[in-house]
C-alpha cells in the first residue's frame, strides 16, 4: 500500500488510462508537450468524478474558453471580425 504522502504527489485520478499497449498512462504522459491551458482543460476533464466535481468541469471551461479567445478570436460564440 502507498503511503499518504504519496498519494498526495500521485494521487489515483492522475493515473487513469490504459493505451493499447497495455500500459498505464498518467495524464502527465498525455499531455506534457502540449500548451498549458490544453494540458489544464484535459487535467480537470479528467478528474473531475473524483474530485471536485462540477468546479473542476467548471474550470475545463474556463482553460476551454480561454483557448477560444486567444487562439481562435472566439467571444461569446461570435469570432472577431
Amino acid at each position: 500500500r502507498r503511503n499518504s504522502m504519496t498519494d498526495k504527489i500521485n494521487p489515483t485520478y492522475y493515473q487513469k488510462g490504459v493505451c493499447d499497449c497495455e500500459k498505464k498512462l498518467q495524464t502527465y504522459d498525455f499531455v506534457r508537450e502540449m500548451p498549458y491551458p490544453d494540458a489544464s482543460a484535459i487535467k480537470y476533464i479528467v478528474r473531475h468524478r473524483e474530485k471536485n466535481g462540477a468546479e473542476d468541469i467548471q474550470k475545463a471551461i474556463w482553460f476551454l474558453h480561454a483557448i477560444l479567445i486567444k487562439e481562435y478570436g472566439v467571444v461569446d460564440g461570435n469570432t472577431k471580425q
